[in-house]
């Protein structure tokens, strides 16, 4: 398959993961997860933070000098600070750049 996403391979995925957590098979979801020390799994109740936001980048690097970015950033509590421990962008199709005039 080499780097092309298949859509219906990531809903297959996808679904086995919640056909583990309902099952509630430890086995099944160990199978999934990738095993590596920068994977998180966030629960409530957890001393975490959640923060969904929009993004407005200005940029040279492209013929657009301005695009939308959705992000999600997540926060854990560690020793009376909130630190950043995930960070994940997507572009917003369609962007309409902010009116930042004062009103």
């Amino acid at each position: 398959m080499g780097n092309k996403i298949s859509l219906t391979e990531i809903l297959m995925s996808n679904g086995k993961f919640y056909h583990a957590f309902a099952g509630l098979s430890i086995d099944m979801m160990d199978n999934l997860w990738k095993h590596d020390e920068n994977i998180i799994c966030v629960h409530p109740g957890w001393d975490l933070l959640v923060v969904v936001c929009q993004e407005n980048i200005e940029s040279s690097v492209r013929q657009q000098d301005k695009i939308g970015i959705i992000a999600t950033n997540i926060f854990e509590r560690y020793e009376n600070r909130w630190l950043l421990i995930h960070h994940q962008g997507s572009s917003i199709s369609n962007y309409m750049v902010p009116n930042l005039t004062p009103q």
